[in-house]
């Protein structure tokens, strides 16, 4: 081998060297930045609840809790609860539950019994039905039109019989001779009937108020009889006399009538 090749060859080696130790001593490129994660963003506050609303309590709510119309263990409200099922008759639902008096006000009846547990409350009096109420048609027939508010009392204070009541059974059992004996009648059921007492049931104010103008005590042939009571400007309704939701008597109104009435005890 010539002297040129050796060296050559050495130079080739030596630079191979080099380069290998280059490498081997190099800093490594260091990799990018990683991106930042991105900030979480700031919790938005909770929205601050919006306080409740007290439940609204009706103007009078507990003047007339403390009523008999509110007085729920009363026997206007219970006597029917006993009853298999646990309805009031169609016949008397319109003055002991507020469902009952609410049909009547709006279609002068009412279809079919209604369960019980009702009074007379808000819903009674106060229905689109009660309030449009201006007459009240009694039960000798006779109708008083032209009411106020008062219909609204009336309607359930007219008592349940009156001088055709009695006349129609007198008529029904021909007793028309004071001293025979009645006899009873037999019903188309085969069932019998005798000759009974009627009454106009009880707290029979309007009945009482309009006297013979509703004919609602009996009256004898040629006899004259007294018509409504009545009372002086502002005092000669129901509502004007009595507190609508309490039944009270407005005793401070009443006492300018009357020095001697005092107490509500007094006036009774």
């Amino acid at each position: 081998m010539s002297k040129r090749k050796l060296i050559a060859i050495v130079l080739v080696g030596l630079g191979a060297m080099l380069l290998l130790a280059a490498c081997q001593t190099a800093t490594s490129t260091p990799c990018p930045d990683c991106p930042k994660a991105p900030a979480c963003p700031t919790a938005v506050p909770c929205p601050t609840a919006v306080p409740t609303k007290p439940a609204v309590e009706a103007p009078f709510q507990k003047v007339w809790a403390a009523s008999g119309h509110a007085d729920a263990k009363a026997e206007a409200f219970v006597h029917w609860d006993t009853a298999t099922p646990k309805e009031i008759p169609a016949g008397c639902a319109n003055c002991h539950s507020s469902t009952g008096f609410q049909e009547f006000a709006a279609t002068g009846k009412v279809a079919k019994n209604v369960p019980t547990g009702t009074t007379v409350d808000c819903n009674a009096c106060h229905s689109e039905a009660a309030l449009n109420l201006t007459s009240v048609k009694f039960p000798s027939g006779v109708e008083i039109k032209n009411l106020g508010p008062e219909a609204r009392c009336m309607t359930c204070h007219d008592g349940r019989a009156s001088k055709k009541t009695i006349d129609d059974l007198i008529a029904k059992f021909k007793a028309t001779d004071l001293d025979k004996p009645v006899d009873p009648i037999t019903n188309a059921d085969g069932t019998k009937s005798n000759f009974s007492l009627q009454t106009a049931h009880y707290f029979t104010a309007a009945l009482s108020l309009y006297g013979t103008e509703v004919k609602g005590g009996y009256e004898y042939a040629g006899k004259r009889y007294d018509a409504k009571f009545a009372h002086v400007e502002d005092f000669d309704t129901c509502d004007g006399c009595h507190k609508p939701h309490s039944l009270l008597l407005e005793f401070a109104k009443w006492a300018t009538c009357d020095d001697g009435v005092l107490t509500v005890e007094v006036f009774g």
